[in-house]
């Protein structure tokens, strides 16, 4: 399930979303996942990456977190795998 949540706009290019939900099913090598998203997924404007919100994507394996951040245009998120934290970078 997704919904996806409209928060303003003043200007074409320069709205923002809210996206919340969940996924799941069976990837390309036959493993089952979940994706659930902790806490609404936020675009803004036409930056081309999420700017806040955190996700989570478990298989049974692992687990594993990424957090977009607070909102800032920034291109960096954090990503927890086994409790190990670490900053990323993030690519159009």
């Amino acid at each position: 399930t997704c919904s996806r949540d409209y928060v303003s706009r003043k200007v074409y290019f320069d709205y923002k979303y809210r996206i919340d939900g969940s996924a799941s099913g069976i990837n390309a090598n036959g493993i089952a996942y979940t994706m659930t998203i902790i806490k609404p997924l936020e675009i803004d404007g036409i930056w081309p990456v999420f700017v806040a919100g955190t996700m989570e994507l478990t298989t049974e394996k692992r687990s594993v977190i990424t957090d977009y951040g607070d909102g800032t245009r920034d291109m960096k998120a954090t990503v927890t795998v086994g409790g190990v934290t670490k900053t990323i970078s993030l690519r159009k």
